[in-house]
């Protein structure tokens, strides 16, 4: 249906997912193929096939790198965004990092709610491959740009991250006071899913520094 409404009004076009509010999530595509593979590799990973999203996503990555290639720096940047986050879901941490690097590269200029969602795929991607110390960084970086935007359901869920980082680098102190920050939003909004995740944090954390009791009650 999009490709027929596509084809009728001409490319390029400007698409967006239907349940979204704002821009959010619209690119501008510049042909059958592009739009197909888009919208296509998306509905691959939700259903689960992160593989066969992953190998759509690299054909319109490899495309993107033609010297004629009509796709824009921005939609690059995207593209290199998902693959991250497909990479990281398939727990290939190296090649999520790599895809997100680059997509730095590509688009510097980001507003910051863009920004603070790159460097928490980036954090993510350095914490899964064992590099603490720059998920740390990216993690912090992402955090104070969630903050000042009042993303508070993100900002909590980095501050469990961060805690789980800092407890790999054997800063139990920081690792507790982030794990306790993500606790009391998660207790405001009422949001049981990830409040479990931070119990699990703070387990590890108890369990960490001795404290076999706190360990067995959370």
């Amino acid at each position: 249906e999009a490709q027929a409404i596509a084809a009728d009004v001409g490319y390029p076009v400007l698409v967006r997912p239907s349940y979204v509010l704002g821009g959010r999530g619209m690119e501008i595509v510049y042909d059958d193929a592009m739009l197909a593979g888009y919208w296509l590799a998306y509905a691959q990973f939700e259903a689960g096939n992160a593989t066969e999203a992953r190998s759509l996503l690299l054909a319109l990555l490899e495309r993107s790198r033609l010297p004629d290639a009509p796709m824009s720096a921005d939609l690059r940047m995207r593209l290199l965004m998902a693959l991250g986050t497909v990479a990281s879901d398939q727990e290939d941490h190296a090649a999520a990092v790599s895809y997100l690097e680059e997509a730095r590269a590509v688009a510097p200029e980001l507003d910051d709610r863009r920004r603070a969602a790159m460097l928490s795929l980036l954090a993510a991607g350095r914490a899964g491959s064992g590099d603490m110390e720059g998920a740390i960084r990216a993690g912090l970086e992402s955090l104070a740009l969630y903050r000042a935007l009042q993303g508070r359901a993100e900002s909590a869920i980095l501050e469990n991250n961060l805690a789980m980082a800092y407890l790999g680098v054997g800063d139990l102190d920081r690792a507790s006071a982030y794990a306790a920050q993500a606790r009391l939003a998660h207790e405001a909004d009422g949001d049981r899913r990830s409040l479990a995740h931070v119990l699990e944090t703070e387990a590890r954390i108890a369990l960490a520094s001795g404290d076999h009791a706190q360990t067995l009650r959370l």
